[in-house]
């Protein structure tokens, strides 16, 4: 049934049994409506399990059940309040239960509905209404008079409880003897408990209080729910939004020598402000229960978990506790989330089921100092609950890391998830490596006859009936081939299958190879990691291998698929892959050589050559080598019968010729007898520069051109100082002749100046009678001769000389 078991590593995770819990008559039903079913916590050290129902109505009980039979069992009625404000008081209408595994106790939280409008406030407010009618809007003076959250339920007393001598006995009883609360109790004085339950006054009630757990080194209790910070009348009036933020109100427990000494007080009081658990949007009514964060469990390194799934999906939220620390009050928390819903992949859903009767979140320590197991109760494929474990580590500085361990593979198998049609169910890690689960059929299910029963998963238990994640056939990838069979040697390739059912947490292949010309055999194992795995939202992902073959030959492919299904761990495919490798070429790497002398030097030529066919083999065997020099000239090598693997080939060339411009392009040929008929090739360049007689040469041949060119450049000088001295003498000629040219041309234009004055003189003077007679003569020879003479004697007579003799005209 729900024996202890032994931690088995790597086992198949199933149902380990269950147990239907009844009355003390073999068919006697203790659990008859839904509000019967209340609490349900487990004790990790030793695998008990406490149910707390109300078997009446204003009592309760604790049951405390071992391998599914009741060994210890209490009951108490909490104190009814008094009448709050004219209004009627409320009996409790809840109970929260938890574990301290440790000290072997239970505390139990009763819970209290606040009280709703009395008779006077409903009349007030009607009063105003009808006398304001359409004006009675905010933000004016008509607002709602409820009272302040107005029937939502709140925490009232806390109960504590020891395991003595296979009994559970109050650490507190009142005057008659029965349990009191250590933490709330009601007097006559007042109607509301130290919780404040009916309190007025914001931030005081601790509201939906959904777990209570206890820290394992101090022995305190934490309590989650939210609280309001603001009264309705400002909200009314818009002065002010409605904010109510989750919180954890810590309750120091005092003992004294290890003893509960049946008091308790209120410590501090943990407050998101920053929204983190409880989006700000959300009101303080809760429609949702995921609305309201739950399960609070303290780590052995003393931070709170808190487990939400307000923000539309599952979260694990961390807050670092008071611990030992004594005081009050409310502290700023500042949550740090640890876990996430894609951390998942696709198959389940992180969100707390909708009800619960109980924690959906536990922690149980295990192994090294600040390490545990964390049990989730998850959704599955059919919204069904699932079992869902994680690995938590805590290190120095209070950081933390969650994986996933797997889940109980769900769906409808009767042995691998929580048969629950009616959802009412608590999911507990119970220690030694395995998880219990309370289950309650109600009565009015209507199949089912009304019972509770308490399932225990863990490795080692039968999977009868449970989905089977499964993997399909692996295949090759190379190039455009999706399925290619073969491929060769240090070329990527890609290989792959498909997962369902299941994400990959690990993946190990089996590489198996043969070379089929030397019937040598070798085996490869590669893995990918979880690391690997994840992608950057932290989500298993299965993932292809990218792979190169190092070894030609006829390969055998399997692999095996280590999931994060709890109820098979590790999933093959039903065939193995076969492909071929064929062989590479060798690989050649040559070295750069020195410049040499044509015909006077000897160039060292090294090229190393690996066999990437024979990878872990320490020698290789090369048929051919040949060496052509890019000079004409070419030289074939006998190659040993081994080398080692890798090596390095060496050969001294004096070459006969600078090739081209001086570099000489030289060529390795080499085949192996692997690769055969399949040579590989390198090529490079070598410098060859003149040799000391070529040198010599050039240098009297360029000391001759030398002086050739500054003979002819002197020569050039000359004939150019020649030239030069020619044209300037040409030039003094010239501006002479010039000047010259300009002189007599001044010479002409003065005289040619002074003839004109002259001429322009004698126009303004007499004329002389030498002028005058010059001029008869001169119109005397227009005469015809008969008269010229006369004409002639009387220009003489009248001009002519005086005192001379008178012209005698020849005869």
């Amino acid at each position: 049934m729900l024996g202890a078991l032994a931690a088995v590593a790597h086992a198949e995770w199933g149902e380990l049994g269950h147990s239907e819990i009844l009355g003390p008559k073999a068919h006697d039903v203790i659990y008859t409506s839904s509000a019967s079913v209340l609490a349900f916590a487990a004790d990790s050290a030793d695998s008990s399990y406490y149910i707390g129902d109300e078997p009446k109505e204003g009592e309760y009980r604790i049951q405390r059940f071992v391998e599914g039979k009741e060994e210890a069992s209490i009951s108490f009625t909490p104190p009814e309040p008094k009448k709050a404000h004219d209004a009627e008081g409320e009996t409790a209408v809840g109970l929260e239960i938890a574990v301290d595994p440790v000290h072997s106790r239970v505390y139990a939280l009763v819970l209290y509905k606040r009280r709703s409008e009395s008779e006077k406030e409903e009349k007030e407010q009607e009063k105003e209404e009808t006398a304001l009618g359409d004006a009675c809007d905010a933000p004016k003076t008509c607002w709602d008079r409820s009272p302040l959250d107005s029937e939502e339920e709140a925490a009232g007393e806390l109960y504590a409880f020891e395991l003595a001598g296979g009994q559970l006995v109050s650490a507190k009883e009142n005057s008659e003897h029965k349990p009191a609360p250590i933490v709330g109790e009601t007097t006559a004085e007042t109607s509301t408990t130290a919780f404040a339950d009916q309190s007025e006054q914001p931030k005081e009630a601790l509201l939906h209080p959904r777990g209570l757990t206890v820290d394992p080194s101090s022995g305190d209790v934490a309590i989650l729910g939210i609280e309001d910070e603001e009264p309705d009348e400002n909200v009314e009036k818009e002065e002010a939004e409605k904010q109510c933020r989750a919180a954890a109100q810590f309750v120091i427990v005092a003992t004294k020598s290890g003893t509960l000494t049946g008091h308790g007080s209120l410590g501090h009081r943990y407050v998101d402000k920053a929204d983190a658990l409880r989006p700000g949007e959300l009101g303080c009514q809760s429609e949702e229960e995921t609305d309201v964060p739950l399960s609070p469990v303290v780590t052995p390194g003393g931070n709170l978990l808190i487990y939400s799934g307000a923000q539309g999906e599952g979260q694990i939220w961390e807050v670092p506790t008071p611990g030992s620390e004594s005081g009050e009050g409310e502290v700023e928390a500042k949550p740090t989330m640890i876990y996430y819903e894609h951390q998942l992949g696709l198959l389940l859903n992180l969100e707390p089921p909708e009800e619960a009767a109980g924690p959906v979140m536990s922690l149980v320590p295990e192994g090294a100092a600040g390490e545990g197991r964390i049990y989730l109760g998850v959704q599955g494929f059919a919204h069904e609950p699932i079992p869902l474990a994680l690995h938590y580590v805590e290190s120095a500085d209070k950081s933390s890391e969650v994986s996933d361990i797997g889940w109980s593979a769900g769906g409808a198998g009767e042995m691998c998830s929580i048969p629950s049609p009616d959802n009412v169910s608590a999911v507990v890690g119970a220690g030694q490596e395995r998880v219990l689960v309370l289950d309650a059929y109600l009565e009015e299910a209507g199949t089912h006859s009304p019972r509770v029963e308490s399932f225990a998963f863990g490795p080692g238990g039968s999977t009868t009936g449970c989905p089977q994640a499964t993997v399909s056939d692996p295949h090759m990838i190379f190039g455009l081939n999706q399925d290619a069979p073969e491929a060769p040697t240090n070329q990527p390739v890609t290989l792959a299958s498909e997962l369902k059912g299941a994400d990959a947490k690990s993946v190990k292949w089996e590489l198996k190879y043969k070379d089929p010309a030397t019937a040598e055999e070798g085996q490869e194992t590669v893995e990918q990691t979880a690391a690997q795995l994840r992608n950057v939202h932290g989500e298993y992902e299965f993932l292809p291998l990218k792979y190169e073959f190092k070894h030609a030959g006829e390969y055998e492919i399997s692999e095996a698929v280590q999931g994060d299904d709890l109820a098979g761990e590790t999933v093959k495919p039903a065939s193995v892959l076969h492909v071929l490798a064929t062989a590479t070429t060798p690989i050649l790497k040559p070295a750069l050589p020195k410049a040499v002398r044509v015909n006077e030097e000897e160039a060292t030529l090294s090229v190393t050559v690996e066999d990437p066919n024979t990878a872990e083999k320490p020698k290789m065997h090369l048929k051919k080598i040949k060496w052509e020099f890019g000079d004409g000239t070419s030289q074939e090598v006998t190659p040993p019968a081994e080398l080692a693997n890798p090596s390095e080939l060496q050969i001294k060339h004096e070459f006969a010729s600078r090739c081209k411009a001086g570099k000489c392009k030289v060529t390795l040929t080499v085949e192996d007898t692997v690769a055969e008929g399949t040579p590989a090739k390198t090529t490079f360049e070598v410098a060859v520069n003149e040799s000391l007689v070529e040198i010599a040469q050039r240098e009297a041949k360029e000391k001759q051109e030398a002086q050739e060119a500054r003979e002819r450049q002197e020569a050039k000088e000359r004939q150019e100082a020649k030239e030069a001295q020619e044209a300037k003498e040409k030039q003094v000629a010239a501006e002479k002749a010039a000047k010259e040219a300009q002189e007599a041309k001044a010479a002409k234009e003065a005289k040619e100046k002074a003839e004109q004055k002259k001429r322009e003189e004698e126009a303004h003077k007499a004329p002389t009678r030498a002028q005058q007679l010059a001029k008869a003569l001169k119109a005397c020879k227009k005469e015809s001769k008969s008269k010229r003479g006369k004409c002639d004697a009387t220009a003489y007579k009248k001009y002519g000389p005086k005192g001379k003799k008178k012209h005698k005209k020849k005869k």
